[in-house]
C-alpha cells in the first residue's frame, strides 16, 4: 500500500506543479513489493493485482529501485526515534549518500530474484 500511495502522490504532484520532469524515481525497502511491481499482475489475486496494475500505470516499473532499510529515511520516523535524533540525522534531511550521486551510478539497487517471497504473496 505504501508503494501505491507513493505512485499516486507522484502522479498528483506532477500534475499540479508546472514543472517539466523528465523522470521520477521511487524507492522501497521492500524487495517483495518491488518484485510485485516489476512482475505481471496476472500472478496475483484481484486485490493485489489491481493495486500493482495501478502502480504500473502511474509510474513505470523501471523507475522503482531498492533502498536498503538502513539507508531509508522514512525508517527513522516509523521506528519511533526521538525528535532530537531525527533533527540530527543527515539521512533524514539529505537522504542516503548514494542518492546524491548521478542517477547513472544508482544501478536501481536491489536483487529482485526472491521467488519464495513473491510466491508467498501469490498464495495470500
Amino acid at each position: 500500500m505504501a508503494a501505491l500511495l507513493c505512485a499516486r502522490l507522484v502522479c498528483y504532484v506532477r500534475k499540479e506543479l508546472p514543472l517539466n520532469v523528465e523522470a521520477c524515481h521511487c524507492w522501497s525497502d521492500s524487495l517483495v513489493a518491488l518484485g510485485c511491481i516489476r512482475g505481471e499482475t496476472c500472478r496475483w489475486k484481484p486485490f493485489m493485482a489491481n493495486r500493482v496494475r495501478e502502480i504500473q500505470c502511474l509510474l513505470s516499473p523501471q523507475y522503482w529501485g531498492h533502498c536498503p532499510t538502513q539507508d531509508n529515511p522514512a525508517d527513522l520516523a516509523s521506528r519511533g526515534c526521538s525528535i532530537t535524533t531525527l533533527a540530527a540525522s543527515a539521512t533524514w534531511w539529505l537522504g542516503p549518500p548514494w542518492l546524491r550521486e548521478a542517477p547513472s551510478a544508482w544501478s536501481m539497487r536491489g536483487d529482485l530474484s526472491t521467488p519464495g517471497d513473491v510466491e508467498e504473496v501469490e498464495r495470500e
